[in-house]
C-alpha cells in the first residue's frame, strides 16, 4: 500500500535518514536552525502528549515538520514574533504531506504565512493549517488536495496565484487578487476575493449563493455547474477582455445587490437563464452582449443604455413577467441575426415588451425576428399533434390556453407517436392536464429538453396509453416531485439525463424510473430518495445509470442495484432516512455488471449505511473477475466511509487503485471461505482520519 496512517506510527533508521523523534511531554527548542541532507529527514512528534517550545525563530532547510496533528498542543512559541520558515521543506500533518516555501506561525492554532515568492504545493489530504498570503506578498498554492479553513490575502496587494488539480473546497478571502495559472473548480459556496484576474481560463463555479462583490478580467470563461444565487456585484471585463458564461442550462438568480456589469469587448451567453433582471438587478456595462440558448427573465421595468444585446444563436427567450425591455441610446440596439427572439409576456397580453428610446433600436438581419411565444407554435396556441412522426420547429410553452394534444382518432387502436424536438424545449405548466395523450397512444420523446417538467400535467386516455423518453431527452426538474406508487413509471429507452437543479425526487414506486437496452441514463444534482428496493432500475445487463452530484437517501428497504452498471461521478453521498428504524439501510450490488468509480468521484457512505458487495459472477470466468464489480479504476477515485460497514459475500471483493478513506468507527466483513476475503493492493491508500476506527471481521488479503 501506498499508506496506511494511523493515530500512532513507528520509525525506522538508515544511514540515509535523520529523524528527530520527540515524545517528551515539553521540549524547548533554542536552535536557530536545522539544515537536512533531504526530504526524507526531519522532525516528528508523534505522541498525543509530546509538545515543541520554540523560544526563538527557527529556520528548516530541506527536511520535513511532521505534527500528530493541529491541535496547539504540539507546538507552540513563546512569543509570536518566533516563526517557523521552511525552504524547500515539507509539513506533514496527519494524512497530508506538503511541499512548502514559507513559514508557520505556532501561536494558537498554526498558520502557513506565505511571504513573496513563496509557494505552498499540496500533493494530497486536507491542509489542516490556516493558510495566509503575507500583505503585499505575491505566493502560489499548487497541486491537489482540500482546505480546512479559507485562505486570506492580507491586503489588497495580496496575489494568490492558484494551479490546484482538484477542485478547490474553500474560499479566498480578502481585498486582495486571485490569479489563475490554470483552470480552477470551486466547490458549491466557495467564495472569491475583490478581484480575479483569470488569464483567459476556465472558472468553474459549482452552484450555491455568491454574495462578495468581485470583479474578473483578463478574459476567460465562467462556467456554472449548478443554479447560482448573486447577491452582490460582479464586474466582468475591462477594455479588450473577452468571456463566456456557460450555463449549462442552470439558472444564475440575482437579488439583494446582485448585478452583472460587464465592461470588457465582448460577453457570450450560452445555454443559461439569467433571473430577476432589473435597475436594481442590473445586467449592463460597455460592451457588447451576445446570447445563445439563453434565457432573461425580468424582475422590474428595464433599460440598457450603456451598451448592445446581439441574439446569434437558437432558442433564446425573454420572460418579462408582463415588464417592459427597452434599449436606449443611439448606437445601442437589441440585434436578431438570422434567428428568432421569443418572447413570453405572461401577465395575459401578448403584447410586446420592448421598447425603443433615445435612438435605441431593434434590428433584424437575416431573417432574424421577435415573436410571441404564441408564434409558431409557442403556448399562445395549443400544440396539436396528429401524425405518427413530428419534428418541432420551435419552444413549446405550456400554458393553460395552450396545451400540447396528441390525438388518436381511433382510440381502440394502438397509435405510436415519435416526436422529435430537434434541440428544442417543453417548458412545463404547472396546470394538470395540459399534456394530454388520448387512449391507446405511445408517445415517445426525442433530442428535447423538458423544462420544469412536472408528471402532474400529464394526463392518459387511459391505461394504454404511455410517454416514453428516448435519446437526447433532458428533463430539468424545478421543484421538489415524488413518483407515487400508482403513478405511471418513467421509462428511458434512450441516452438521457434527469437535472434535479438542486431539487428532491422522491421515488415510492417500485422500478419508478427504469432504462431499457444498452443506453444511458444520468440522474445529477438531486436529493434522490428511494422507499423501494428497486426504486430506479437498469432493464438489461448492458445499460448504465450515472449517479453525479446526488444524495441518495434509502428508507428501510434499502436499495439492490440488481442489474446493469452503475457509475459515480462528481461526489455522491449515501445515507439512511429519517424514517429508518433499522440499525443499517443495506446498499446492495448484486448485478452481473460494475459499479464504476469515476475519475476524481467520490463515493460517501455514511454512518448508517452497508455497502454489500454481493455480485451476480454468472458471466466471470476467474475468481479474478469476481472480485472486481466494484471497480475504483483511477487513482483519483474515492469512497468514503463515514461509519458505517462494507460487507464481501461469497466472491470476495478486491480493491486495486484510488483511496479508501476511514472516518469515524467502520467494520469490513468478510465470509470465513478463502474466496470471499477482502483483497487490498499495495497501490490502494488506505488512509484513517484522526480517531478513526477500521475493524476487520474476515479474511483480508494485501496483494501487490
Amino acid at each position: 500500500m501506498q499508506g496506511i496512517n494511523y493515530a500512532k506510527s513507528n520509525f525506522g533508521y538508515s544511514c540515509e535518514m535523520l529523524f528527530l523523534i520527540l515524545l517528551a511531554q515539553f521540549l524547548p527548542l533554542c536552535a536557530g536552525g536545522f539544515s537536512f541532507s533531504g526530504n526524507h529527514s526531519g522532525i516528528s512528534i508523534i505522541d498525543a502528549n509530546s509538545k515543541i517550545i520554540i523560544d526563538q525563530s527557527l529556520d528548516i532547510t530541506d527536511g520535513y515538520l511532521n505534527l500528530k496533528d493541529n491541535t496547539a498542543s504540539t507546538i507552540s512559541n513563546s512569543s509570536t514574533n518566533y516563526l517557523i520558515t521552511l525552504s524547500n521543506g515539507s509539513i506533514k500533518t496527519g494524512a497530508t504531506s506538503s511541499k512548502i516555501y514559507g513559514t508557520i506561525n505556532p501561536s494558537s492554532t498554526d498558520t502557513i504565512v506565505l511571504n513573496n515568492n513563496d509557494k505552498l504545493d499540496v500533493t494530497s489530504g486536507t491542509i489542516l493549517q490556516a493558510i495566509s498570503i503575507a500583505n503585499g506578498a505575491t505566493a502560489s498554492i499548487y497541486g491537489q488536495g482540500q482546505f480546512s479553513s479559507a485562505i486570506t490575502l492580507g491586503n489588497a496587494s495580496s496575489v494568490l496565484q492558484i494551479d490546484m488539480a482538484s477542485p478547490l473546497n474553500q474560499s479566498v478571502t480578502g481585498a486582495g487578487k486571485l490569479r489563475l495559472l490554470n483552470d480552477l473548480i470551486l466547490t458549491k459556496n466557495v467564495g472569491l476575493p475583490a478581484l480575479v484576474e483569470q488569464q483567459d481560463k476556465k472558472l468553474y463555479l459549482d452552484g450555491g449563493t455568491y454574495s462578495t462583490a468581485v470583479t474578473n478580467t483578463t478574459g476567460g470563461i465562467i462556467e456554472l455547474g449548478s443554479n447560482i444565487s448573486l447577491t452582490n456585484a460582479w464586474g466582468i471585463g475591462s477594455n479588450t477582455d473577452i468571456y463566456t458564461i456557460i450555463g449549462n442550462g442552470n439558472i444564475l438568480t440575482m437579488s439583494g445587490s446582485g448585478s452583472i456589469t460587464f465592461n470588457g469587448a465582448s460577453l457570450y451567453l450560452a445555454d443559461i437563464h439569467i433571473k430577476n433582471i432589473s435597475p436594481s438587478n442590473n445586467l449592463n456595462g460597455s460592451g457588447n452582449i451576445y446570447l445563445s440558448n439563453t434565457t432573461l427573465e425580468l424582475g422590474a421595468n428595464y433599460t440598457r443604455s450603456d451598451g448592445s444585446f446581439y441574439v446569434i444563436g437558437d432558442n433564446c427567450k425573454i420572460i418579462t413577467n408582463g415588464y417592459t425591455f427597452t434599449i436606449s441610446g443611439s448606437g445601442n440596439t437589441i440585434t436578431v441575426d438570422g434567428v428568432n427572439l421569443y418572447f413570453e409576456q405572461l401577465d395575459g397580453t401578448g403584447l410586446s415588451p420592448f421598447v425603443e428610446a433615445s435612438g435605441g433600436l431593434i434590428v433584424k438581419l437575416n431573417g432574424g425576428d421577435v415573436k410571441a411565444t404564441g408564434s409558431g407554435g409557442g403556448s399562445g396556441s395549443p400544440t396539436v399533434i396528429t401524425s405518427t412522426t413530428n419534428t418541432l420547429s420551435y419552444h413549446v410553452w405550456i400554458s393553460g390556453l395552450g396545451p400540447v394534444h396528441i390525438i388518436n382518432t381511433t382510440p381502440l387502436t394502438p397509435k405510436a407517436v415519435s416526436i422529435d424536438g430537434a434541440n428544442h424545449q417543453i417548458k412545463f405548466s404547472n396546470k394538470t392536464n395540459s399534456f394530454n395523450l388520448d387512449a391507446n397512444v405511445q408517445a415517445t420523446l426525442t433530442n428535447v429538453v423538458l423544462a420544469d417538467f412536472n408528471p402532474e400535467a400529464v394526463s392518459y386516455g387511459d391505461s394504454n396509453a404511455s410517454l416514453t423518453f428516448g435519446d437526447g431527452v433532458a428533463i430539468e426538474l424545478l421543484k421538489d416531485l415524488t413518483i407515487l406508487a400508482g403513478d405511471k413509471p418513467w421509462t428511458f429507452t434512450g441516452n438521457s439525463s434527469i437535472d434535479g437543479n438542486g431539487s428532491t425526487l422522491r421515488i415510492e414506486k417500485s422500478q419508478g424510473i427504469t432504462l431499457a437496452g444498452n443506453k444511458t441514463l444520468t440522474l445529477k444534482n438531486m436529493r434522490l430518495e428511494v422507499t423501494q428496493a428497486d426504486a430506479f432500475k437498469a432493464l438489461a445487463d448492458n445499460g448504465t445509470i450515472i449517479l453525479q452530484n446526488v444524495d441518495l437517501i434509502l428508507q428501510n428497504a434499502g436499495f439492490n442495484f440488481s442489474k446493469g452498471n452503475l457509475t459515480i461521478a462528481g461526489k455522491v453521498k449515501i445515507s439512511g432516512g429519517s424514517i429508518t428504524t433499522t440499525p443499517l439501510s443495506i446498499f446492495e450490488l448484486s448485478t452481473k455488471g460494475t459499479m464504476t468509480i469515476g475519475e476524481n468521484a467520490i463515493l460517501s457512505i455514511d454512518q448508517n449505511i452497508k455497502l454489500k458487495y454481493n455480485i451476480d459472477p454468472t458471466n466471470d470466468t476467474t475468481v479474478f473477475a469476481s472480485k472486481r464489480h466494484l471497480n475504483m479504476s483511477y487513482a483519483g477515485s474515492m469512497i468514503e466511509f463515514n461509519g458505517g460497514m462494507l460487507e464481501s459475500t461469497a466472491t470476495g471483493v478486491a480493491f486495486d487503485l484510488g483511496t479508501i478513506q476511514i472516518r469515524d468507527s467502520v467494520t469490513f466483513i468478510a465470509s470465513t471461505n478463502t474466496a470471499a476475503e477482502i483483497e487490498i493492493s499495495n497501490a490502494l491508500r488506505l488512509n484513517l482520519s484522526a480517531g478513526a476506527e477500521l475493524n476487520f471481521d474476515g479474511p483480508i488479503r494485501q496483494v501487490a
